[in-house]
């Protein structure tokens, strides 16, 4: 009897005046125990294997906590700010760099990314090679974030503030760097599981996600492109500042000027922005000036 406390004897256990009753009693609650640290165990593995990477860490943490997690299936409208972050010139990156050692450099910036992803309680829809989706305001558990906006530009200001601490360290021992375009948008998208089984697979579908790849296809590196939306869930957003430059861009397949915002969080290093710009350029041979470059 594995289960069993060490030291306790059924088989020769003095029954007392109340018979076995209280060893069984006991046996019972033994079990139940077991059985429900089982299922606990269980749960966390189902957890473990569908979210890591996904969710932030602490909301995992938080659905371990529940006794029995439920989780809702059905599609759920809300609205959500969507972040596209991709490596610029990626194409050209590639040709020229050992594969593994690629490999290894991106690996190491899609870590660094989604780890600020996840502080600021973004969750990660899917990598994409040489980019990143991913959304704030979601919670699996239903619970309702309007500040999402503000965390998503927080978020997006401390990748590229991370980013350009690496590109540094790598231009001063000669290696290659990558530089990263970042489109947000906000607005009413539809999150759902398309999963099979047993396997979840959270992801998003609506126009809100295909105007924020727009927003970061129009992007320049080192900086953030926002759509008037996101502009207006900001809190405290000074349109004023001289990080802010208001835009009216085209954007492939729609009619028109659309309003955008262009934030730099790196305005007080220009010079190391310019000098990394133009490392880039050299490294992968653009001759010509490419405006969002």
């Amino acid at each position: 009897m594995g289960m069993l406390p060490k030291g306790l004897d059924l088989l020769n256990a003095d029954p007392g005046p109340y018979g076995l009753l209280p060893l069984v009693i006991l046996l019972i609650g033994i079990i139940w125990v077991q059985r429900r640290r089982y299922r606990q165990s269980l749960q966390n593995q189902y957890l473990h294997a569908n979210f890591d990477g996904k969710l932030p860490p602490a909301e995992i943490k938080a659905l371990q906590r529940q006794v029995q997690v439920s989780l809702e299936k059905k599609p759920r409208d809300q609205v959500l700010t969507v972040m596209f972050i991709d490596i610029a010139g990626f194409s050209r990156v590639a040709e020229g760099q050992n594969p593994q050692l690629l490999f290894r450099n991106v690996n190491s910036h899609v870590r660094f990314i989604s780890r600020l992803v996840h502080k600021h309680g973004g969750v990660i829809d899917k990598f994409l090679g040489d980019g990143i989706l991913c959304y704030f305001g979601f919670s699996v558990s239903g619970q309702v974030d309007r500040s999402h906006a503000n965390r998503a530009l927080k978020c997006a200001i401390a990748i590229q503030r991370e980013n350009l601490k690496r590109c540094q360290k790598a231009m001063a021992h000669g290696k290659p760097i990558y530089p990263v375009r970042i489109g947000l948008n906000s607005g009413s998208v539809l999150v759902g599981d398309l999963g099979r089984g047993h396997r979840i697979d959270l992801t998003m579908i609506g126009h809100t996600v295909n105007f924020a790849k727009r927003m970061e296809q129009c992007s320049e590196t080192f900086k953030i492109l926002m759509s008037a939306t996101t502009k207006e869930l900001l809190q405290d957003f000074n349109v004023a500042s001289p990080c802010v430059n208001k835009k009216s861009i085209q954007l492939k397949h729609y009619e028109g000027l659309k309003e955008a915002y262009e934030y730099n969080p790196l305005m007080a290093k220009a010079d190391i922005v310019t000098k990394a710009v133009r490392y880039f350029r050299d490294s992968v041979g653009i001759v010509r000036k490419e405006e969002r470059i």
